[in-house]
């Protein structure tokens, strides 16, 4: 009976050196899923960031264009005022 009893206690052994080691991988596996998720995260929101950034410059470009464009039209017709008062205006003009 010593020989069965003794064969009998080795497999809760292995039993519990493969749960033991199973375990650990599980928490290893959980631990690495969970790390390639927080830096997926990370990168999202590094690529959103940058999105919204360009997105601003972009804003700030077209402003500056729209306001070269009224500039360059206003241009023209503040002086076409000058050209068509001429120089005679200005001696015209005295104190008021």
């Amino acid at each position: 009976m010593n020989k069965l009893s003794h064969k009998s206690a080795l497999p809760p052994i292995r039993l519990k050196l493969l749960a033991a080691f199973g375990s650990a991988l599980l928490v290893l596996v959980v631990a690495w899923v969970g790390i390639a998720a927080i830096n997926r995260q990370n990168e999202t929101q590094q690529r959103v960031y940058h999105a919204h950034e360009v997105r601003f410059r972009l804003r700030n470009i077209y402003d500056a264009v729209l306001e070269a464009q009224v500039g360059r039209s206003s241009y023209p017709v503040a002086r076409r005022d000058e050209v068509a008062d001429g120089p005679a205006h200005y001696a015209r003009a005295g104190p008021e």
